[in-house]
């Protein structure tokens, strides 16, 4: 696990952090980042297709976050493993993009992008599209990602802030 550098939108100096989690390898698992303003739905347009539902769970009956892993209907090769305010079954149909989740005071991404081109530990390499991410939900390295996501717990009371203007834009 190590830090890296806060985006343009985590607004909240109180609740931004982000953390890449890699695997023995080096290879980046996961990225977290916390701190942005509550997230809303419905700014997220749906997909011309059904995306496919790998795997899928809630995190906490009580809270509103889901882990969902979908593979991209568009593009069959990629894939998105998240926590996100969608449940499973809605997040089928939403395009396979970070969708955040909510937490008190705010909103957060922790994720894992799924490329075409990206290797999966314990995967034949000539699988492809949804049968390559069924079989790379069957390993050991997807059950200790789905556990780290799942073990999500906010620590501390995040005083909420106004929305802001980003002080950066992105690429810049």
């Amino acid at each position: 696990m190590k830090e890296i550098t806060n985006e343009y939108y985590q607004y909240n100096p109180e609740a931004a952090a982000s953390i890449e989690f890699t695997n023995p390898d080096g290879q980046v698992m996961a990225t977290l980042r916390t701190g942005a303003d509550p997230w809303a739905e419905e700014a997220i347009p749906p997909p011309a297709k059904d995306n496919v539902l790998i795997d899928g769970g809630t995190l906490n009956e009580e809270k509103d976050a889901h882990l969902t892993f979908v593979a991209d209907a568009a593009s069959p090769d990629s894939a998105v493993i998240e926590l996100t305010e969608l449940s499973p079954d809605q997040q089928a149909g939403y395009p396979a993009v970070a969708v955040p989740f909510n937490y008190q005071g705010g909103s957060a991404t922790f994720e894992r992008k799924i490329g075409p081109k990206d290797e999966l530990t314990d995967v034949d390499a000539d699988l492809k599209g949804a049968e390559r991410m069924r079989a790379y939900a069957k390993t050991e390295e997807y059950a200790q990602l789905k556990s780290l996501m799942m073990s999500f717990e906010q620590l501390k009371d995040i005083q909420e802030q106004p929305p802001q203007e980003p002080t950066e834009t992105p690429g810049t």
